[in-house]
């Protein structure tokens, strides 16, 4: 199942849209979890803000994803290139799965506000919802990803102490001359 999770992305996203589908039904049939009603029922311009906020973190994790990529990407060392080879199709999907989910909620998010605007607030708290949701899943798989290039460049840094060449304080100053007098 990790597996399936881990080198399937956009299969996590669809599952989450199931998650979403099933608290909207359990809502319909148990008024304790409706916080679609609940928040529906909210002043827009509180709708609004709490849209905002998502947004913002989308933004965020969506600039911050594109970073990492980047620099897994331009890297040039032998560990690197190796990470990318081994990785192949599955790692690709993940770095791109970053950005991606974290871009579509916040496209998600702009859906909700215009629902909002348009007076369908009980829907907008659901597409709000997925929103939240897949921008959790781009950014714990960025952690999850970055945790991974985070041990590559150790690996690295630990070659290159071990095949730096060391002096010897005491052999660099054997051959030096005696002062002139």
């Amino acid at each position: 199942m990790r597996k399936l999770l881990g080198d399937r992305p956009g299969v996590v996203n669809i599952l989450l849209v199931g998650l979403v589908a099933i608290h909207l039904l359990a809502g319909r049939r148990w008024s304790l979890v409706d916080v679609a009603s609940t928040m529906a029922t909210q002043p827009v311009g509180n709708l609004l803000a709490a849209f905002a906020s998502v947004g913002l973190l989308a933004s965020l994790t969506a600039g911050f994803a594109g970073v990492v990529v980047i620099f897994g990407l331009s890297q040039e060392s032998t560990r690197f290139v190796e990470l990318r080879h081994d990785g192949g199709a599955p790692l690709q999907r993940n770095w791109v799965t970053t950005v991606t989910t974290s871009l579509a909620g916040a496209f998600l998010v702009l859906t909700a506000v215009a629902l909002t605007l348009l007076d369908s607030s009980w829907a907008a708290v659901w597409v709000a919802e997925v929103a939240v949701l897949w921008n959790l899943h781009g950014a714990l798989r960025l952690v999850w990803l970055l945790k991974g290039v985070m041990r590559v460049v150790a690996a690295k840094d630990r070659e290159a102490l071990t095949l730096k060449p060391t002096i010897d304080v005491d052999e660099l100053f054997m051959n030096a001359r005696a002062p002139r007098k």
